[in-house]
């Protein structure tokens, strides 16, 4: 009875984002469901359902790896989204630990890869922000208005560190802001 219930509970997500047609909101859609898969999570590990557990964190991945695959027209707004998920997620995480229920090893395990997941893509839509902003830059550049080539962070090894230190900053700012006792997923 719970597979069919939990079909019937995906069903109605898979045809609200068929209809929907901005890039950006798309995206923020799926960050929402798959919020809502974290809800789940939690839930199943409180019910001891560890295959429903199981469902729930693929098709959380699931959504995430799809944000990561659409091409938005704003992805400061994807980001703020993914960082608020990450908040989440990193806020359950802590609550199932501090829980001390060894039955809920399973659930720690599949939020913990759920926030790896999360952070990957968090930092894929930074790159891609930076890129963009270099691509506006040379843009910029060529009317005679923007910073000189020279002078601009371009190789792919630039970008990949300025967006890793990018996220690394917000998740402190999280921590924070938050009050998040610990920040799970950043780079050590």
């Amino acid at each position: 009875a719970g597979l069919i219930y939990y079909i019937f509970d995906v069903i109605p997500d898979d045809i609200r984002i068929a209809f929907i047609f901005d890039q950006t909101e798309k995206a923020k859609v799926k960050i929402e469901i798959a919020r809502e898969r974290i809800a789940e999570i939690e839930e199943m590990a409180k019910r001891k359902n560890s295959d429903a557990m199981e469902t729930a964190r693929s098709e959380h991945n699931k959504q995430i790896r799809e944000v990561e695959e659409i091409e938005v027209d704003d992805e400061l707004e994807v980001e703020e989204e993914l960082q608020k998920h990450i908040l989440v997620l990193e806020r359950v995480i802590e609550r199932i630990r501090t829980d001390n229920n060894t039955n809920n090893d399973n659930a720690l395990k599949g939020l913990e890869n759920a926030l790896n997941q999360s952070s990957k893509v968090l930092v894929v839509v930074e790159e891609e922000r930076i890129r963009e902003e270099i691509k506006e830059e040379g843009i910029k550049e060529i009317k005679g208005e923007g910073t000189p080539e020279s002078e601009r962070v371009i190789s792919e090894r630039e970008i990949k560190e300025e967006a890793e230190e990018n996220v690394e900053d917000i998740r402190e700012r999280i921590k924070e802001r938050y009050g998040v006792s610990q920040v799970i997923g950043g780079r050590r």
